[in-house]
């Protein structure tokens, strides 16, 4: 049995404080926007010796994860959601 992906995203989720998210949970569509996070983390987090991989109906990892591949993971997530955010801010200064 694997670590479960909710603990990735709830690490993810302490760290960042976007109301978005709640928005997001209250339509059903936090876990897609963090799965997607998450499969961007898997591939930065290139030397990592464990599998990474999902079990077939995507709810855990193959591998059961340490705390510190956990945390890395979650910073990596938080890597692909800064560069999103930062892009929004561009496009919102070159619309104004």
């Amino acid at each position: 049995m694997g670590t479960p992906l909710q603990n990735v995203y709830d690490s993810f989720l302490e760290k960042v404080t976007d109301y978005d998210f709640i928005r997001l949970n209250e339509e059903d569509e936090l876990e897609d926007v963090l799965k997607g996070y998450l499969r961007s983390a898997r591939v930065r987090f290139s030397i990592c010796i464990k599998d990474l991989s999902f079990n077939e109906d995507e709810t855990e990892f193959v591998s059961d994860l340490e705390y510190e591949e956990i945390e890395i993971l979650s910073l990596f997530m938080i890597l692909q959601y800064i560069s999103s955010q930062i892009t929004h801010e561009r496009n919102m200064k070159n619309i104004i």
